[in-house]
Formats: C-alpha cells, structure tokens, sequence
C-alpha cells in the first residue's frame, strides 16, 4: 500500500470519531439553546422570534445525523445546515442580549436580568462551538473547501455578500419603525448574515453540502415568512419581500454553482 493510500484509510478511520464528537457538541449546544429560548418575561414575553424554535429543532436533527452511523455524504449535507442554523441561533442570542439589557430596566419584568443575560450570552457562545464543530466535518470529510472554479468562488461571495448589506432592508420594507438602526440590526444578525455566509460558502462546498446549504436558507426563509417575531417587528409584507429576496440570491448562487458540467462533484 502506497503512502498515499495509507494516509487515505487513515482519514477515513479518523473522520467517524470527529464527526461524532461534533455532533455531541451540537446537540450539548443545542441544550443549551433551549434553555435561552425558553425563559421569557412578562408581560413583555420573550426578544426571542418564535421561529427560533424550528431553527433549533433543524439543529437538533443535524446532531443526531452526526452522531448516528449515516452516510458521509448525508453527515456532510447535514453539517453545511448546522453551520447556516447554528449561525442563525447565535445571531439570535446577541441579539437577545441587547434586547434583555433594555427590557430588564422594566420594573414589572418577572425574570431574573443576569440569568436571562446570561442565558443569551451562553446560547451565543454555544451556537458559535456548534457551528465551527460543523466546519471541522465538512473540512474533514474535504467538502471544504472544495475544488470549484476560481468564477464560481467569487460569484457566490459577491451574491452572499450582497445578500447580507441588502438582506436587512428588504425585511424592513414598508415600515418606519422596521428600517430603524435596531431593526435592521436585528435582521443582519437573524437572517442576512447567517445566510448571506451560506451563500458565500456554497462556491466553496462539495455538491451534495452545497445543495443542502441552499434547501436550508430557503426553508429557514420560509420560517421566517410564516412565524411572526415577538421582539422584533417584522411585518408580514416586509417579510415577504426578504423571503423573496432571498430566494433571488438562492437561485442566483444555484445557477452559478451547478450551471456548469465544469464543476467539481466532491
């Protein structure tokens, strides 16, 4: 057996236990998570958009595929989600973070303000290990980065980029009190920045992960459209207009990415 070809068995062994102990660490993270999205204040409830929830739960999912005996193809389709979900969530708790620092100043606040801080806080930190434990599969299994065009790298960087600047307007469309400084803050952390940095990583992902990313963001677009948020008043016409939109810069990087027999399928 050549030295190249022991190197590859000794990947292939390797990658197995890394993946199971990423995906321990997504779902510990994801634990934690929920713990955050769970406490909320009254009246005022929780700075959390209940469509966190559903982005949790695909987290969730993404551990198990981890853990459990499944395809590489699949534990590496389900690692590029977690590193778009895992995003979305730690986006969320800095958010939150701000959003309790403004509400626990409220006398009538029925929680705790360092426990529901530091609830927030732990969730973002956790989601960011949940997120670069998915990294690691995917820069393990050598999905990324992949062997795709130079054209296809910067095309998608331009459009996710894009995407993220953008992103944050289109879902306040329509509302005074929607494009205000908070507001569009609160969109770039939810929404554009995790998938604006999805679609910049599809150039660089294998097919299968690639593909996955792009079904992600879509879906998680569709959450957004149908859950209403709490803390952050996205109405439903502005959120129609960023699902939209987001959906453009899906099909743009998709065309780009997959509309070329040129590409590389690792």
């Amino acid at each position: 057996m050549s030295g190249s070809e022991m190197s590859e068995v000794i990947r292939k062994r390797r990658s197995p236990g890394l993946r199971v102990w990423a995906g321990i660490v997504v779902l510990l993270a994801s634990g934690v998570a929920a713990a955050a999205l769970a406490v909320e204040g009254r009246p005022e409830g929780s700075p959390y958009p209940a469509g966190l929830w559903v982005v949790l739960a695909g987290v969730v999912v993404v551990g198990l595929a981890l853990v459990f005996r499944l395809s590489d193809e699949v534990r590496s389709s389900a690692a590029s989600v977690g590193v778009v979900l895992s995003l979305q969530l730690m986006g969320g708790g800095i958010y939150a973070i701000k959003r309790w620092r403004v509400l626990v100043l409220r006398p009538v606040l029925s929680v705790n303000a360092g426990l529901v801080r530091g609830l927030a806080v732990a969730m973002a930190a956790a989601m960011l290990a949940s997120a670069v434990a998915c990294l690691a599969v995917l820069i393990r299994s050598e999905d990324f980065p992949a062997r795709t065009p130079r054209r296809v790298r910067t095309t998608a960087s331009i459009i996710g980029f894009a995407t993220i600047a953008a992103l944050p307007w289109a879902l306040g469309f329509g509302g005074v009190l929607t494009t205000d400084l908070p507001s569009i803050g609160a969109y770039t952390l939810l929404y554009a920045l995790p998938w604006g940095l999805g679609l910049v990583g599809v150039g660089w992902l294998g097919r299968s992960p690639a593909v996955a990313t792009l079904v992600a963001i879509v879906v998680s677009g569709l959450v957004t459209l149908l859950f209403t948020a709490d803390g952050i008043p996205i109405e439903i016409g502005s959120a129609g207009t960023g699902f939209l939109a987001s959906v453009a810069a899906v099909l743009a990087v998709a065309i780009v990415r997959f509309g070329s027999g040129r590409l590389s399928h690792a």
